[in-house]
């Protein structure tokens, strides 16, 4: 026989003994949740029409997003859903709900839908994890590995940030805003944050930015909380807002 022929055949047995040797390794499943493929329904201003809606959250099999409701202020925190379009100034004319629900890039990364977050800034989550997060994202299907998120301004923090209105000032070059993105362990340990800046100076993010997650690990479940430079005594002026899209989460498949 060639020896050439014969040396080939060799490496060839040798691996595919190493192959069988080894143990396979374990199995992982990606989800990605995508607002566009949810059963939600949108009023004429693109608004999710369970604002105000007591219990109602943004969910299916593999994400639930914590929403709360104060019935006698008519006020929300936590994440609801938007197609708004409307990336109008209202810097000059001062807050009114109306104009709380848009990002600023008028559009989702995956779509027309997308979903914005408020966060309630003595809600304490930072020292308590989810318990006590009012932005939480959590899985009705266990304990899983966050991968990504996409993240961008809503249209009202961003003028905020950009003109100042009667609430906050204009941002300067010594000025940022941050979300915080916090992980809990099975166990109940706060890992992180990951820090995503949707201000560095007077560069305002106006687009979808993908953040990595990787490095959170194993968590039940993610919270959120914001940091301004433009804060006081009765905590953050720039407006608390923030919108998401394109999460993805990884699972562990069993053998």
């Amino acid at each position: 026989m060639n020896k050439k022929l014969s040396l080939i055949a060799l490496i060839a047995i040798l691996l595919s003994s190493c192959g069988n040797d080894d143990p396979a390794g374990p199995a992982y499943m990606v989800q990605t949740l995508n607002v566009n493929n949810l059963e939600l329904s949108f009023n004429s201003n693109g608004v999710w029409t369970d604002v105000l809606t007591p219990n109602a959250n943004i969910k299916n099999d593999y994400f639930q997003l914590s929403h709360g409701v104060v019935v006698e202020w008519g006020s929300w925190s936590g994440f609801v859903a938007s197609q708004s379009t409307d990336k109008n100034d209202y810097s000059s004319t001062g807050f009114y709900p109306d104009h709380q629900y848009s990002a600023i890039t008028g559009k989702g990364k995956l779509g027309s839908s997308y979903i914005i977050g408020y966060w309630n800034t003595s809600d304490g989550a930072e020292e308590e994890g989810l318990e006590a997060a009012s932005c939480s994202i959590t899985s009705p299907a266990g304990n899983f590995y966050p991968e990504s998120i996409c993240v961008t301004n809503t249209t009202y923090t961003y003028f905020s940030m950009k003109n100042g209105d009667a609430y906050a000032k204009k941002f300067t070059d010594d000025d940022q805003l941050i979300l915080n993105i916090y992980g809990q362990t099975p166990e109940g340990e706060i890992v992180g944050p990951v820090k995503a800046y949707l201000a560095n100076g007077t560069k305002l993010v106006s687009d979808w930015v993908e953040v990595k997650l990787n490095t959170l690990g194993l968590v039940k479940g993610l919270f959120f909380t914001m940091e301004s430079t433009d804060s006081g005594q009765w905590g953050m002026n720039t407006p608390a807002y923030f919108a998401i899209d394109q999460i993805n989460i990884e699972f562990k498949i069993e053998n």
